[in-house]
């Protein structure tokens, strides 16, 4: 662990990313033991574990936006994406540095409703999220815009 964080903030790590595996603790748990499905449910909690890591000053906000916006959108040559600019395409997420918050597994949106994470205290959450300007994610509500369904879905 302490060989991937000095990787991470001398740089020689240049993206942070999940895999977002949903699977159920049943899936988990199969039979014979040692073979489950890899991975585990990430996407919700990789923002707050990374904006708390800030807090504990491990790594600065600017190599957060480096490591989650920048970098990917530069490596894969993904267009009009990666930073606040003319031109780029308005997607932003806001965070709230000083909110502190538990991953709790029944308060999750994924399907499978677990995290490894669970019972964890966390400083730093987004608040809200814009795609293409319009307005997604805001105080644990997701909009319709995300979906394309009407409406607004709570975990």
């Amino acid at each position: 662990v302490k060989a991937l964080w000095k990787a991470v903030v001398e740089g020689n790590i240049h993206t942070v990313g999940t895999d977002h595996a949903p699977h159920t603790i049943e899936e988990k748990n199969v039979k014979p033991p040692g073979k489950p499905p890899y991975g585990v449910p990430g996407l919700e909690t990789m923002l707050p574990l990374l904006l708390n890591a800030v807090q504990e000053k491990k790594l600065s906000l600017e190599r957060v936006h480096e490591l989650c916006c920048y970098n990917p959108t530069t490596i894969f040559g993904i267009q009009n994406k990666g930073k606040i600019a003319v031109g780029y395409d308005a997607d932003l997420t806001v965070v709230d540095m000083d909110l502190v918050k538990e991953v709790q597994n029944e308060l999750l949106f994924t399907k499978c409703k677990w995290s490894p994470f669970n019972g964890w205290k966390l400083r730093g959450w987004p608040v809200m999220t814009f795609v293409n300007g319009n307005l997604v994610y805001q105080d644990g509500e997701i909009y319709a815009a995300a979906s394309g369904k009407e409406g607004k879905f709570t975990s």
